[in-house]
């Protein structure tokens, strides 16, 4: 049997992520800001984006993380969550 496909949705990329700080998915993703940006969030540059995982910041601006994450993968492409 030939190896198994992963599909990445939204979904299963915010399983993955949503614990990742806010910063780690800036300096991992340097063009992840953009979509930041786009959901009206204000992490880019804030003091405290070292601390708050990427759930947290989602939740605390209401932002749906699925949606986010779609975004991020639309943003991104799927091999920018290759070694994940």
């Amino acid at each position: 049997m030939a190896g198994k496909s992963t599909v990445l949705s939204s979904v299963s990329i915010a399983d993955m992520i949503q614990d990742f700080s806010v910063f780690d998915v800036m300096e991992r993703w340097p063009e992840s800001p953009q979509v930041f940006l786009k959901h009206g969030m204000l992490c880019v540059g804030c003091a405290i984006a070292r601390f708050h995982t990427l759930g947290e910041a989602c939740d605390y601006q209401e932002v749906s993380i699925t949606e986010f994450c779609g975004n991020l993968l639309e943003a991104l492409g799927p091999q920018a969550f290759a070694d994940l």
